[in-house]
């Protein structure tokens, strides 16, 4: 089998950025409106054809058949990824988009999954990736956009599609240092890209310049009125607070920003700017302006509000676009009870609308996150406990509850439902991800149970050990995560007899991971607690 593609690295002189942007988005069927009716009929879903082989052969597969490959990298328990699915993976428009690519299901718990989730430079879920037929890396999908943009993508990017730093470069080097104004094509590619997935060589202020110059010089009439509006907010959340902008380009934000929250549409293509930018972009935009920052203030308000009543986008989509109205109108500490019922009557809409266990995921997600910025924490702990039976992985609200507990210094609870999150989570990866998050917790709240600290850590550690891909991808990262509450924890010395037992019983297991390079998962095996 052919070795996996590279992920594509980005030249310096053509490069472009890793602005995170945030993946806690909604969930999957269009609402409708609170107390409406949700039980009409449905027409089966469509299904993608996804591959049955490995990465690799599928890899093989497009070379041979000359097809690009599309690659979904997800988990069970990943609300955001529940999100996409939902609302994406069984559009028919989009399945069909799919016959033209070699689809591939990634799953971060099969086996050997993060060995391969490393190679591709995958850093979180969900994460959408497009592949040339020579395996070059062409796109990575944002999972914030309406589902007709996705296919439109999917079909451009199969005829024009190519490395996201070439597209770059095409659309910003026309003559005359301008885009070429008769092929809208790099503009509609570059503006759905994950530029918060991809990697990225440029200084801070090298990003800004090259989404300064794609908001500012996207070809006007020619339909991307959506195109632009994302590149102003990756343009906005490339600024640097400290140094805010002024005069007449402070005037053509605010004035773009505007025309984005009066707009049901490019609010509907810019959920996340909107939900989740409104503080910072006051902060940027009238910073010294009082009147200014109350005008933007009311129309993010009733633009968020617009959202809250939009049938048109998803349930998760619609319950998130309260947390303006949280930050911006009372602050998170202090909501007014006629917000607090507010938030209060949308859960209550949300519970009875979704059904799928899916999409309870991702809303469950929200909705307890909204009653914590309301204030409603032990609300938030009622909601969990109550509708854990609702979700797709109980597990990860398990370690929410624990959470909940511990803040309210109920340690032996907290803990107890740190540990349930790890006896029920399921998965290769899903096991250590939640077994590490338990031994930190043990570690940071019981310090002087030495015998469960080092009983438990021989559980867990020893379960990894028997993955071929225990130092890959997120098992090497929450290894490290691991590695430094146990430092901590023994900040005085006095406990260097446990971690050399732990430490010898990862090392005694090192031999049989590939070695051969300084950064071998042989190599990492044996880093683990060194010179303790």
């Amino acid at each position: 089998m052919p070795p996996l593609p590279t992920p594509h690295r980005l030249r310096p002189a053509a490069t472009l950025l890793a602005i995170v942007l945030s993946l806690t988005v909604g969930c999957s069927n269009p609402g409708a409106d609170p107390g409406a009716d949700s039980t009409a009929a449905t027409a089966p879903a469509a299904e993608i054809e996804w591959f049955g082989g490995t990465v690799e052969e599928a890899f093989a597969v497009a070379a041979a058949e000359d097809k690009d490959v599309f690659l979904y990298w997800g988990a069970e328990w990943c609300p955001p990824c529940h999100y996409l699915k939902s609302r994406l993976f069984h559009d028919p428009e989009f399945v069909e988009a799919t016959r033209d690519f070699v689809a591939v299901y990634l799953d971060g718990d099969t086996e050997r999954a993060q060995t391969v989730g490393e190679e591709l430079g995958t850093s979180g879920y969900p994460t959408v990736l497009l592949f040339s037929p020579d395996g070059t890396e062409l796109l990575r999908l944002s999972s914030d956009l309406p589902v007709e943009r996705y296919t439109e993508i999917l079909n451009l990017a199969i005829r024009h599609g190519g490395p996201v730093e070439e597209m770059l470069a095409a659309a910003l080097s026309a003559p005359g240092g301008g885009p070429d104004a008769h092929d809208p094509t790099w503009f509609r590619l570059l503006a759905i890209h994950s530029w918060g997935q991809a990697d990225s060589e440029l200084s801070d202020e090298e990003k800004r310049e090259a989404f300064r110059r794609l908001w500012r010089e996207t070809p006007e009439g020619m339909g991307l009125e959506f195109e632009r509006s994302r590149f102003l907010g990756l343009y906005l959340d490339s600024l640097d607070p400290e140094q805010p902008p002024t005069g007449e380009e402070r005037e053509d934000l605010l004035t773009a920003v505007r025309s984005l929250l009066s707009s049901s549409d490019l609010r509907r293509g810019n959920v996340t700017f909107v939900v989740w930018s409104p503080t910072e972009t006051l902060d940027l935009l009238t910073p010294d302006d009082g009147e200014a920052r109350e005008s933007l203030q009311r129309d993010w308000l009733a633009a968020a509000r617009a959202m809250e009543d939009d049938p048109a986008l998803p349930v998760d989509d619609r319950l998130s676009a309260l947390l303006p109205a949280l930050w911006l109108t009372d602050g998170e500490d202090d909501p007014s009870p006629e917000l607090r019922d507010r938030v209060r009557s949308r859960i209550t809409w949300a519970l009875e609308t979704v059904e799928d266990e899916g999409e309870m995921q991702t809303v469950m997600s929200t909705m307890a996150y909204l009653l914590e910025t309301a204030g409603l924490e032990s609300e938030a702990e009622r909601l969990l406990v109550d509708n854990l039976d609702r979700t797709i992985a109980p597990y990860y609200f398990m370690s929410w509850l624990g959470s909940l507990a511990l803040d309210e210094d109920r340690v032996e609870e907290g803990l107890a439902w740190y540990r349930q999150a790890y006896d029920s989570s399921r998965g290769r990866y899903s096991r250590f991800r939640w077994g590490s998050i338990y031994l930190r917790r043990l570690l940071a709240s019981r310090p002087e149970e030495i015998e469960t600290i080092e009983a438990d850590s021989r559980e867990i550690l020893g379960e990894l050990l028997t993955f071929d891909d225990a130092f890959a991808g997120g098992n090497w990262s929450r290894l490290g995560q691991l590695e430094k509450a146990y430092r901590e924890w023994d900040d005085e010395g006095k406990r260097k007899t446990v971690l050399g037992d732990l430490q010898r019983l990862v090392t005694a297991e090192c031999d049989r991971y590939p070695d051969g390079s300084e950064d071998s998962a042989a190599e990492r095996c044996r880093s683990f607690l060194g010179e303790t």
